[in-house]
């Protein structure tokens, strides 16, 4: 038997998919506080829409609230974002996590979550 018999110089078509990420820049806040939220993408070409939206972890079909309309530029996205929710109905719920959309198509798996503390802590004297 001889080695490398046949043709081996031959292209395997293939596909790449494109891959996005979303995560806030910190895992706990209060209410007022400014966080960052960050898109990283791999084969998403610059410019495309991105549309975020923040959920309650556990209820992903009722998004608290929506950011449209944003670009990637060079991969990536970095929103500074304010949680302002104190008037938003979302019940007893402390953790959001963020879904992202490229191009109404190209769904990010969720990310971890941010817990929101919304009322001041109350220190005994």
């Amino acid at each position: 038997m001889q080695p490398l018999q046949g043709d081996h110089n031959k292209s395997h078509p293939g596909s790449l998919t494109a891959l996005i990420q979303a995560h806030w820049s910190q895992h706990r806040c209060w209410h007022g506080e400014d966080v960052t939220i960050s898109v990283r993408s791999s084969r998403v070409s610059d410019s495309a829409q991105l549309d975020l939206a923040i959920v309650p972890e556990g209820n992903e079909q009722n998004p608290l609230e929506t950011i449209s309309d944003k670009k990637v530029s060079s991969s990536k996205l970095d929103h500074k974002y304010t949680v302002n929710w104190k008037e938003k109905p979302f019940g007893e719920n402390r953790k959001f996590v963020i879904q992202a959309t490229v191009e109404k198509k190209l769904k990010a798996p969720l990310s971890p979550v941010l817990y929101v503390d919304l009322e001041p802590p109350i220190f005994s004297a």
